[in-house]
């Protein structure tokens, strides 16, 4: 059975309502009287009551600002709203609403860097083509460079 406050204060209450003693209850479900009362008078710190209204602003903000994201909400609650909090913690209570930006970042394409030196095109122009200087592959040879893990072919490019 999960044993927590509102659970155990809703048990007790249900039995106690049912003419059962607070004792009998109590060991029952193995609670000491102490953790009882505890429950019994618990009223929320003042860190929870700050972070359930940091919670309903984030809400709040975002519904109107769908966009943003953890980074831009941060920066409004700091500037806009002068609430001083961490990125991490907006991340946090943004991750437990279940909500995230709409935005989606767009993808860098990748930069090809070339390590070798090129030589001329031989292969230009099919209109160049004659019989005279007619090229032939003879070789195909597949090799993988290891840094970047891809693969590349060398021909072996000869004149007749």
């Amino acid at each position: 059975m999960v044993k927590g406050r509102a659970t155990v204060l809703r048990v007790v209450r249900v039995n106690l309502e049912a003419k059962h003693r607070i004792t009998r209850i109590l060991t029952a479900l193995k609670i000491p009287r102490t953790t009882y009362y505890e429950y019994l008078n618990w009223k929320p710190s003042e860190r929870i009551i700050r972070r359930q209204q940091i919670k309903e602003q984030v809400l709040k903000s975002w519904l109107t600002y769908p966009m943003y994201g953890y980074p831009r909400m941060t920066k409004y609650l700091k500037e806009e709203l002068n609430i001083p909090v961490s990125y991490y913690f907006i991340y946090r209570l943004m991750r437990e609403l279940g909500i995230q930006s709409r935005m989606i970042k767009k993808m860098k394409k990748l930069k090809s860097y070339i390590e070798v030196a090129q030589l001329p095109n031989l292969i230009r122009k099919k209109s160049d083509w004659s019989n005279e200087n007619k090229i032939e592959v003879e070789n195909v040879n597949l090799t993988r460079i290891p840094k970047n893990k891809k693969l590349y072919r060398k021909f072996l490019i000869t004149y007749m």
